[in-house]
């Protein structure tokens, strides 16, 4: 295949700064038989760049960066016969997590070069596009502490983040959101502490981290909780934790096409969208693109 590999610089922590790092993947590739071309960009040019290489002859594009560079591909290629690849750069990498590809940047590399392409849902939330996931709440901010999280043993992991969700979420006023969910009955009221939609189902497995085994499920999800008191959040914690979070009696699950999504008292709310911080416009509406973009997936 002929492929174009665009990389944000400004992931990574600058590891492909060097032209040596690049050529090392460079070569995976053509070692494996595809012709490859590479293109280091600085975020504030990402877009230009990949509009480019769209519009060029390449067959596909295989995309070094987090998971906002991610998502940004995933918006300009929609639409078009081109396909992607995903290179993790990023601190979470979750979708990298549910395409199953190797974290490590070499064994990403490997992986791709003998990946199959793949038709995968996206989600529109008021016409921005959402790869991942979209959380209300207190996790913004919360993911903000998670970012030291890294090089610590997965207990310790575990531990600072009961805490962390039972001290910091009891400290984040609950919101009272309305969901009118498209045909499906009378809208759902219910104050929560943090609220997560996402394009197909999560799964309940131990991990820190949760995963989305169908990513072409045709699926929007809404999980929202119910958990007020701290009790009841180092309760949520544990069983998010040991796999059992989904299937509790506060926490209400919406299985749909399209929604809307309002916030009482607020003309807009603090939401994270794949890994970045924004202000969402309220009453928010979310949609389900299925089979909406084409993606490497490794076999």
């Amino acid at each position: 295949m002929k492929l174009a590999l665009v990389l944000n610089r400004e992931s990574g922590d600058g590891l492909f700064h060097e032209k040596s790092a690049r050529d090392e993947i460079v070569a995976i590739f053509e070692n494996a038989g595809h012709e490859i071309e590479v293109d280091p960009v600085s975020a504030k040019d990402l877009a230009a760049a990949l509009k480019k290489w769209i519009a060029s002859d390449c067959d596909g594009l295989i995309v070094g960066g987090g998971d906002g560079t991610v998502a940004a591909t995933a918006d300009l290629i929609r639409g078009t016969d081109k396909f992607f690849g995903v290179l993790p750069l990023g601190t979470f990498n979750l979708e990298a997590r549910d395409l199953e590809i190797p974290l490590e940047i070499k064994e990403a590399a490997l992986a791709l070069t003998d990946a199959t392409v793949k038709e995968i849902d996206l989600l529109l939330v008021n016409n921005r596009v959402c790869l991942c996931t979209t959380v209300l709440g207190f996790y913004p901010t919360l993911s903000r502490i998670r970012e030291d999280y890294h090089g610590q043993r997965w207990w310790k992991k575990s531990l600072r983040l009961a805490y962390e969700v039972a001290i910091l979420a009891t400290k984040t006023p609950p919101l009272t959101i309305t969901i009118e969910a498209h045909e499906e009955g009378p809208p759902l009221v219910e104050k929560t502490r943090i609220a997560v939609f996402s394009p197909g189902p999560y799964e309940d497995a131990m991990g820190i981290i949760p995963h989305r085994p169908d990513l072409a499920s045709g699926k929007l999800m809404a999980y929202i909780s119910c958990h007020l008191s701290r009790f009841s959040l180092i309760r949520a914690a544990v069983r998010f934790l040991s796999g059992s979070l989904f299937n509790t009696d506060e926490m209400k699950v919406i299985e749909t096409d399209s929604l809307r999504l309002d916030v009482k008292g607020r003309s807009s709310v603090t939401a994270m969208i794949d890994g970045e911080i924004l202000e969402l416009e309220l009453p928010c509406r979310m949609k389900i693109l299925p089979k909406a973009v084409k993606v490497l997936t490794p076999a």
